[in-house]
């Protein structure tokens, strides 16, 4: 109830004890959203400033909020001064206007600066006689247009319409949504037409001359009321200080809010990429377990030996495991027993991999368990210092909440590597100066602009013919010879590749490479 108009009623007689007669000292800005008001009394002595009073209204497009704080340090640097044609002239008198959101100051020489409380589209606009001459939100441009004699709004409710319409929204429109909550507490829906009558005036009367400002919490969120509803959390009885303390209040819960939204999304997006992937590397083990055996191939063709022809492409043989006929396909520039021995280390390599894959899913799965529980603990959260704590205590302030810095390359894993892709020239330069070690795995297509492609080395393992064709396919992929069916791609150690003076972005020197030919794939 901040903004209602019941609430800025009460500002504004409180505004008037305290401000006629005294001037505005100045009103300037240091953020596009907010102004900061001063007024000092000047009638006892020239160069005594006298008692000092602040107005500071906060206009987002999100939350509005008059405070007013006992002091106020101006900044020195982007610091602007607004409504100078107001600045030192003498307060006559500070009025609310009759069911509107909004109040008025009226000043010496027929000027009047309206606060108009309307929420998102709150403003502070400065008019002479009639006219508005001056406005903090310039972007509403419709308010140039308005008459400060048009803000008072009749209201002529009796109870015949009451009765014809007992919509409260169309007959008390001032009253908002606390009122039509404290009104159910009174068992206002199941009151006939007199009783409800009677129950409206009575809150109304309440709302008018209110004995205390309460600070109470409903669904989790604080509100300033005139009526004693919800959780109550404190009563006073002076409106500024009440509004001062509820602004403080909302924001810091804002800011709670905010907070907790941030690392549960972040959360989230752990737990989707995290489920994705263990259903797609449960597929691709799904997929490895259930082909053809790389194993048994290799044992067809090694206890057939002599029936294979020489250079034949393929060959159809008695499987003697499953006792049905197999199609094994042959590298004809190879010996049958080369080609048996090419289907044994698939199947060693088959072999590591799927253990490889069941160990990240088992991993993946308890991280995945872990987060779940995480976002669980998360919501059951409800103060900042609590999050903060929280989030130191799991790690999650280190990992979650810092801003993650931008990479130069894009990653990919297979079968427990990690590779690395540069994703332009300048950050080809870059990967391999700050991101690599020596024993890694440096490749890139031969002859042709593409990006660098590293696989980490992983102490005490060699690099397989597995990782360096996937690579290798990597590389020749994000290349200009990406649409070749073969490309050849050189491989060699990181400590073979130098960067020398006045080389362009991308481009090293290789000492000691090897080539390899490879299908580009992604």
């Amino acid at each position: 109830m901040h903004l209602s108009y019941y609430f800025i009623r009460q500002i504004a007689f409180r505004l008037h004890e305290v401000l006629q007669g005294k001037s505005l000292s100045e009103a300037y800005t240091q953020s596009k959203d907010e102004i900061i008001f001063r007024f000092n009394d000047f009638s006892k002595q020239p160069d005594d400033r006298g008692i000092t009073f602040f107005i500071n209204a906060y206009l987002t497009s999100v939350f509005c909020c008059l405070t007013f704080p006992k002091q106020h340090q101006r900044k020195r640097k982007n610091s602007m001064n607004l409504f100078r044609d107001i600045v030192g002239l003498k307060i006559l008198e500070i009025k609310p206007f009759e069911n509107e959101r909004a109040f008025t100051i009226r000043f010496k020489d027929a000027f009047q600066l309206i606060f108009k409380l309307f929420g998102n589209r709150s403003n502070i606009l400065l008019f002479h006689d009639e006219t508005c001459i001056e406005m903090f939100h310039d972007k509403m441009s419709g308010d140039s247009q308005l008459n400060p004699s048009a803000f008072d709004i009749p209201n002529n409710a009796d109870y015949t319409s009451f009765v014809q319409n007992p919509d409260l929204k169309t007959t008390f429109p001032m009253l908002g949504k606390l009122p039509e909550l404290y009104l159910n507490t009174l068992g206002y829906k199941n009151a006939n037409a007199r009783e409800k009558w009677d129950l409206i005036h009575k809150t109304i009367a309440l709302l008018m001359h209110p004995e205390s400002y309460f600070l109470t919490r409903i669904d989790d969120k604080w509100h300033l009321s005139l009526l004693s509803i919800g959780q109550v959390q404190t009563e006073i009885d002076n409106p500024f200080e009440c509004v001062s303390l509820f602004f403080k209040l909302f924001i810091r819960q804002d800011k709670f809010n905010h907070e907790k939204q941030k690392i549960l999304t972040q959360l989230m997006r752990k737990k989707t990429k995290a489920k994705n992937y263990i259903s797609k590397t449960k597929a691709k083990l799904f997929e490895l377990k259930k082909g053809s055996s790389y194993r048994q191939m290799a044992d067809i063709l090694m206890s057939n030996l002599h029936e294979i022809k020489p250079n034949a492409k393929s060959v159809i043989l008695h499987n003697f495991y499953t006792g049905k006929n197999v199609e094994i396909k042959l590298k004809p520039d190879l010996t049958t027993q080369k080609n048996a021995e090419i289907y044994y280390r698939k199947s060693k390599n088959i072999s590591i991999e799927i253990e490889i894959l069941s160990e990240t899913i088992k991993r993946k799965t308890t991280s995945l368990n872990k987060t779940e529980s995480t976002i669980i603990s998360i919501h059951e959260i409800y103060d900042l210092k609590k999050l903060s704590a929280f989030t130191v205590q799991t790690g999650l302030k280190r990992d979650t909440m810092r801003k993650i810095e931008s990479v130069p390359y894009i990653e990919r894993e297979f079968m427990g590597w990690r590779i690395l892709i540069g994703k332009n020239a300048k950050r080809n330069d870059l990967l391999i100066q700050k991101f690599t070690w020596k024993e890694d795995l440096w490749l890139h297509v031969k002859d042709g602009p593409g990006s660098h492609v590293i696989v980490k080395y992983k102490s005490g393992k060699k690099f397989n013919d597995a990782i360096i064709q996937k690579a290798a396919g990597l590389a020749a992929y994000y290349s200009k010879r990406k649409n070749e069916s073969l490309c050849p791609v050189i491989y060699t150690p990181r400590k073979f590749v130098r960067k020398r003076k006045g080389d362009p972005p991308g481009v090293v020197a290789v000492d000691k490479e090897k080539v390899v030919l490879v299908e580009p794939k992604n």
